[in-house]
């Protein structure tokens, strides 16, 4: 058995502003590239195909046409989709038996007195996958895991493996480069429960990691970081499986970015050292820029005015300016708000003097946005 695991497309994602379909039609053509020269048996994509619940009519066309195209690249192969967190379960499944016609299959939502054999694909002489989508866990079967794995032995041949993908957060894996904290209590311990299948093909964590000492368990990561601090190589993973409990092989498929982030400078410099590099900064890709400025005061004025004219000329795309400060007492005095001094300030106060606590400008354009926003609402 030969698979392409992916997740974690995002399509729809913008970027501080940025439209990024170009990007995602670009990762599309590299999976039908790779099904192409790979012809693996199956594609997974483990969830989280777009970036928010209610994709676009234009963004459903760029993801249906991508999808045939890979599908196309090897007819026989069989594509098989789960809903993650970011998804619409009820939309993922709208179009469900068209997608069967064609060799696709499309699992959106559990529940839990869901009849565990419909999340049971068996392919004849490659094997079985149990395709579980994204659900919280009061709405999960009950002993989820072994009953989909009882449910693939009764339908597999002894010698075929035996496949699980899902969308979800195991203990102890490593979640760098996301902005907030992902699992804890619902975190599923992957030796105790997913050690039985023979390969889990996992979604939602961004980072391309192994986990278990059996080398069983996989996030294949985000194809296309979502957020600076995805600090590390994005990619999709080729796994061989040759019969059941046999040890899969796994290799990682780097996907060069078509625009790459980019941190100036690596780390917090002073606002002049910091535009000295930006100055610098030549590259031959359009690229996502983040300032790093090092400040324990209020960034000097004009300089994220600056930073966007500098990108602009060099046709790059400018995002923000990251600030490190280490606030002195006093300020954090400053900064904190008593429940009286919070009731007593009006919505804009208390936004510029977010802005303030975080060496930002809160120019007169963004606070005739702001007041636009608090009259219509």
């Amino acid at each position: 058995m030969k698979i392409l695991h992916c997740s974690d497309l995002h399509f729809g994602q913008t970027f501080f502003g940025y439209d990024r379909s170009d990007e995602h039609r670009h990762l599309l053509d590299f999976i039908a590239d790779t099904v192409a020269s790979e012809k693996p048996d199956i594609l997974i994509i483990a969830g989280d195909i777009f970036d928010g619940p209610q994709p676009s009519a234009s963004l459903q066309r760029l993801t249906v046409e991508g999808l045939l195209r890979i599908k196309n690249a090897n007819p026989d192969m069989r594509l098989i989709a789960i809903a993650g967190n970011h998804d619409s379960g009820a939309g993922h499944e709208a179009h469900k038996a068209l997608w069967s016609a064609l060799g696709c299959d499309m699992i959106g939502s559990i529940h839990k007195k869901a009849d565990i054999k419909d999340f049971i694909i068996k392919i004849s002489n490659v094997g079985t996958i149990c395709a579980l989508p994204f659900s919280s866990p009061r709405n999960m079967p009950d002993n989820v895991f072994r009953r989909l794995y009882e449910a693939a032995d009764e339908v597999t041949d002894e010698h075929l493996p035996i496949i699980l993908t899902a969308h979800l957060t195991v203990r102890d894996c490593d979640f760098s480069g996301h902005d907030i904290s992902i699992g804890g209590v619902d975190a599923v311990n992957a030796d105790t429960l997913l050690d039985e299948f023979d390969y889990v093909a996992l979604g939602h964590i961004h980072r391309p990691q192994t986990l278990t000492s059996a080398r069983r368990v996989r996030y294949s990561g985000a194809p296309v970081a979502v957020s600076f601090d995805e600090r590390y190589p994005h990619s999709i993973s080729l796994v061989t499986i040759d019969s059941r409990s046999a040890s899969p092989v796994i290799e990682e498929i780097p996907i060069e970015p078509l625009h790459p982030l980019v941190s100036l400078p690596s780390h917090h410099l002073s606002p002049s050292a910091a535009m000295a590099a930006l100055e610098d900064f030549e590259a031959d890709k359009c690229c996502y820029i983040r300032l790093m400025v090092k400040t324990d005061s209020y960034l000097p004025a004009g300089l994220i005015e600056s930073a966007r004219e500098i990108c602009k000329a060099k046709q790059q795309r400018f995002c923000l300016v990251h600030t490190s400060a280490e606030k002195s007492k006093e300020k954090r005095e400053r900064s904190s708000m008593s429940v009286t001094e919070f009731l007593e300030s009006t919505p804009l106060s208390i936004a510029k003097r977010y802005f303030d606590d975080k060496g930002l400008s809160f120019d007169s354009d963004l606070e005739t946005l702001f007041d636009e926003i608090a009259v219509n609402k």
